[in-house]
């Protein structure tokens, strides 16, 4: 369950722009980077077990995909990374 914080606590400029630059939906998952863990995740929209893409990243961000890929940015690392669904 996603549950959101109280709107009193939430820093809109801040918050929501990270969260938008660490996701990405396609017809059948959300993808997300998840700076905690250093991994590339994603779970299907109909819900499910969350499956890992990619371990061991210093700070993942800018999560963009095509069709056959996850493609994202490793910000610790200087680094672009891609795997494929």
């Amino acid at each position: 369950m996603i549950r959101r914080p109280p709107r009193s606590t939430l820093d809109r400029s801040s918050a929501a722009s990270d969260v938008y630059k660490r996701q990405a939906v396609d017809a059948t998952h959300v993808y997300w980077a998840s700076r905690q863990a250093g991994a590339i995740r994603r779970v299907k929209i109909s819900g499910g077990a969350v499956e890992e893409l990619a371990s061991g990243q210093s700070d993942p961000m800018f999560v963009a995909l095509d069709t056959a890929a996850v493609y994202w940015t490793d910000q610790g690392a200087g680094t672009a990374m891609k795997v494929a669904k």
